[in-house]
């Protein structure tokens, strides 16, 4: 692995060059998208309810109001954007414009929104109206009319402000069960950029709602490998127990370092057969609020940040949605007050050690409230700094202010305190005769301000056995750190001692103690951390001094700085943009053989990203019908047209995986049935395999007459109505389409 700051082999240098260019032009590039397309706005500040009259908005549907999906519930891929409508298993029902405006867009989207209705109101916010049957026939007919104009057969089309009015209570379409899901209505309200708004703000599209949110489980979690809860750098599940809206935990956690909470909580409403999380979430620390998570609008660019907002990881193993009380360094959502980095994270260097109160209320958009109430002891990280030389051991105090005493405690039934420091004494340096503890286990402890106990190092001096001396070492990546697994047969005769050098800079890493003869090894890298690093640890057997060494490639990747990484050939580069992550990351990129084209894995692979690092293949062949593909957690092709020449760019992916280059040099596949007696007169096959139907660029034309097309989910392919058919009579039906790259194909069909 190389990086853009590296040096690069004169045999791939000239290549490697010429692709890091053309990925550093593009670096910042992300171009915009239109409403009912895609989104606006990669961020929002925080949320002005009063931008818009929330009295004025009308019940959509005359369908009834019961609530099956609310906003901000988990998608796979996104947060939901509006409030889903039972329509108890029928279509056709009415749906009605919320206020006064005028059709902005119409579009059909196979799999999601089904057939989609957007207008625009005089305030600048949107209403949505999705999984429709259809719009009206006015609206309808208008709709053909512009597909014409546009001179295709599918796709979206839009009204200017005027061109086609509606007034507030008007029917402007019918429920239906197009796109995702059984039979419903799905609405939302967006504001001016475009951005989700929670409906819930306007009281007249509340469903009816008298109970409080239910909170079923909560859970500490460790955010850096040297922070433990209860001596353990796992995370901690607590069940709260009570009846109706009060719950308690009795246990008390001792929390070390940097800890979160995590929520998993539902919400009820009267009726709703829907179990979303809560429209608020609040934490308490000793009656004064520290943090609060409100669900009031979200950046439609970020809506896949609900995999951030939430733990993905616990999501992936079926355990649950849990809720962020902390806000991480890349996470840009606007749900949390205060919005500084590291917000709502428990430590003892933010809110002081000793025991802590904590509230964790759930609350619902009517005003129904739970609340959970535990307590917490937040321990000082006490840090020391030791060394052994021969028989002496000595022992400095690096923290003074968090400790009160320093001890060397012998193993023994019961324990035995062998020698203690106060602070004063030990911040001077401290140091102990070890012969007569030979064959003893000895810890080193710190005792802070209020009692906590803390074990910096357990160990045995003097002579070591005979079968002593190998070390047994496991590593894992935890986001930005190194953690070592570090075990011996036989105790360690003293603790180790563990650095990471890389690019000139040496970092000096942390060691735990699990018993006499295993350690926790926790090592840092750091902005500009790129290439080759070294690992050594240095252990004492008796008088043997051992070092046991280790290396790895790989690059930090921050949040605020982003970074690149190249490839060993040179052939491929993945730039990171500045929030492209939404915690510092180290990654690693392998180049995978194949018989055609190259092919590389770029890890960790199960981390959510934030944004959309920007891909280049180098690429000098004058044919440029390829893309770029990434087999991660979600598959997903992407290609970038750049005008900048030797290399293939694109912005893909949602997870790091494997990115590679496909070809296509043909055009779609095109099968065309006349089904006369059926409401799909003339039935088009459209497929692709490689690259994809680019479906706004479908025109179907019957003799020179451009005809508008419907899509039918059930076949999986698109359809001439036989409502529209019967106004022409024509002799031939043709088609014309492109696949993704540009790629042309035709169709030619008699139909008398």
């Amino acid at each position: 692995m190389k990086v853009f700051a590296g040096m690069f082999p004169a045999r791939i240098a000239t290549a490697s060059i010429t692709l890091l260019i053309v990925a550093f032009a593009v670096f910042f590039y992300r171009p915009e998208s239109s409403p009912g397309e895609d989104t606006k706005s990669e961020g929002t500040a925080i949320y002005d309810s009063s931008e818009t009259d929330w009295d004025d908005y009308l019940w959509p549907t005359d369908a009834g109001t019961v609530r099956t999906s609310d906003f901000a519930e988990f998608r796979r891929t996104h947060f939901h954007a509006g409030l889903d409508v039972s329509t108890g298993g029928r279509t056709g029902y009415n749906v009605f414009a919320m206020r006064d405006g005028w059709v902005h867009s119409l579009n059909f989207q196979p799999g999601g929104y089904g057939w989609i209705l957007i207008l625009r109101h005089h305030d600048g916010y949107y209403t949505s109206y999705a999984h429709l049957r259809s719009a009206t026939d006015s609206i309808m007919q208008s709709y053909y009319d512009k597909l014409r104009l546009l001179g295709k057969s599918y796709g979206l089309a839009t009204w200017e402000r005027g061109e086609f009015p509606v007034t507030r209570g008007d029917i402007i379409a019918y429920t239906g069960d197009t796109g995702a899901g059984p039979p419903h209505l799905h609405f939302e309200i967006r504001d001016k950029d475009f951005n989700p708004v929670n409906p819930g703000l306007s009281r007249n599209l509340r469903p009816v709602d008298s109970l409080p949110p239910e909170i079923r489980q909560l859970m500490l979690v460790p955010l850096d490998a040297s922070s433990s809860i209860n001596e353990s750098w796992s995370n901690l599940l607590l069940t709260p127990v009570g009846s109706g809206p009060l719950y308690s935990i009795g246990a008390m956690p001792v929390i070390r370092g940097n800890v979160g909470v995590m929520v998993r909580a539902h919400d009820r409403a009267n009726g709703a057969t829907d179990y979303p999380s809560p429209y608020r979430l609040r934490l308490l620390v000793d009656g004064r609020e520290y943090f609060t998570s409100t669900m009031m609008r979200f950046a439609d660019s970020l809506a896949w940040h609900i995999r951030i907002d939430r733990d993905h990881s616990l999501m992936q193993a079926m355990k649950g949605e849990f809720r962020k009380l902390y806000r991480e360094e890349g996470n840009r959502l606007d749900f949390y007050v205060p919005r500084d980095i590291g917000a709502g994270v428990l430590s003892a260097e933010s809110i002081g050690i000793g025991r802590k109160h904590l509230s964790v209320i759930a609350e619902d958009i009517a005003g129904n409230r739970a609340s959970a109430t535990f307590t917490v002891m937040l321990a000082a990280d006490v840090r020391i700094q030791h060394e052994v030389s021969g028989n002496d051991l000595r022992l400095k105090l690096l923290t003074p202010d968090l400790c009160d005493e320093l001890r060397v405690v012998q193993d023994a039934k019961p324990n035995v305190v062998v020698t203690s420091w106060n602070s004063d004494q030990a911040v001077q340096g401290v140091s102990m005769d070890m012969r007569r503890y030979h064959g003893s286990t000895l810890r080193i402890v710190t005792i802070d301000t209020v009692g906590n106990e803390q074990i910096h190092a357990r160990f045995r001096p003097g002579p070591a056995s005979r079968t002593a001396g190998r070390l047994y070492t496991r590593r894992e990546i935890i986001f930005d750190e190194i953690v070592y697994d570090l075990r011996m047969s036989s105790p360690f005769t003293e603790p180790p001692v563990v650095r990471i050098s890389q690019g000139g800079r040496v970092a000096r890493g942390r060691v735990f103690a699990l018993d006499a003869s295993r350690y926790r090894a926790v090592l840092p890298t750091w902005a500009g951390f790129s290439g080759l690093a070294r690992i050594e640890v240095e252990y004492n057997i008796g008088l043997k001094h051992i070092q046991w060494t280790d290396s790895l490639h790989g690059v930090h990747i921050t949040p605020h700085l982003g970074g690149q990484i190249v490839s060993d050939d040179g052939q491929f580069v993945l730039s990171f943009s500045p929030f492209d992550v939404y915690r510092p990351m180290l990654c690693f990129i392998e180049t995978l053989s194949s018989d055609t084209e190259p092919s590389y894995r770029v890890t960790p692979d199960d981390v959510p990203l934030s944004g959309r690092p920007l891909a280049a293949f180098r690429w000098t062949e004058s044919d440029r019908r390829v893309l770029i593909q990434v087999d991660s957690p979600m598959r997903s092709y992407a290609d970038e047209g750049h005008p900048l020449s030797h290399a293939i760019t694109a912005r893909v992916g949602r997870f790091l995986g494997r990115y590679r280059l496909l070809r296509d040099t043909s055009g779609p596949d095109i099968r065309i049935e006349l089904a006369r007696r059926s409401r799909e007169a003339i039935r088009v096959a459209i497929g692709d395999s490689v690259s994809g139907v680019e479906s706004a660029s479908i025109v179907a034309m019957i003799d020179d007459m451009i005809v508008p097309l419907h899509y039918s989910e059930r076949r999986a392919q698109w359809y001439v109505p036989s409502a529209i058919l019967e106004r022409y009579d024509g002799r031939e039906f043709s088609v014309h389409v492109k696949d993704r790259l540009g790629n042309e194909s035709s169709e030619t069909r008699k139909l008398r």
